[in-house]
């Protein structure tokens, strides 16, 4: 799956351009053993999405089209959109004209199904992962944001047979998450 759109903002923000793939590959080894392996990864591109602003008047500062980050507010101009406000409604000063988002995401997993006399033993493996690296003006301020995070979990289960008249899941479950990165408002 690819995406690539041109902005439509005056700052090409409020694109969209991405990949993205997933695969699922199931192999039944007999009419007991099952296994299924997924697959995915997506990536994110482009300025990213856009804003503008709007004066107390409910008109556009500039024209709707026109990023927050190119309208020269004017002294004395209220704005509405509280992310905008500044004492005095001083000009916009911005230099950050640079608007992107590199970002990937990334996951496996693999499952195991055994049915046996007590019911069946299922097994999920997974791992779960992403990249960020954006600036973006889409809120009307600036966020950079930089960070990696990595997922791992495992969980075991046996669930009873559907005939039975005792009913039942037991199982186990256990994650690990570690996130490191950092974010400039």
């Amino acid at each position: 799956n690819a995406i690539r759109r041109d902005g439509f903002y005056s700052d090409g923000s409020g694109d969209e351009k991405g990949t993205a793939v997933r695969a699922t590959l199931r192999h039944d080894f007999s009419p007991n053993v099952r296994l299924v392996l997924r697959g995915d990864f997506a990536h994110q591109g482009g300025a990213g999405q856009g804003s503008t602003g709007i004066l107390a008047s409910g008109q556009y500062a500039g024209d709707a089209r026109t990023s927050a980050v190119d309208q020269p507010f004017l002294a004395n101009c209220p704005i509405t959109d509280r992310l905008f406000a500044v004492p005095g409604c001083q000009p916009n000063t911005v230099l950050i004209t640079d608007r992107y988002q590199n970002n990937d995401f990334k996951g496996l997993s693999a499952q195991l199904d055994v049915t046996a006399g007590l019911g069946t033993i299922t097994t999920d493996v997974g791992y779960r992962g992403s990249k960020i690296d954006s600036l973006s003006t889409m809120t009307g301020y600036f966020i950079k944001e930089q960070s990696d995070s990595e997922q791992y979990s495992f969980e075991s289960r046996i669930t009873s047979p559907s005939d039975g008249a005792l009913k039942y899941v037991l199982g186990l479950f256990a994650m690990s998450d570690k996130s490191k990165g950092e974010a400039q408002f």
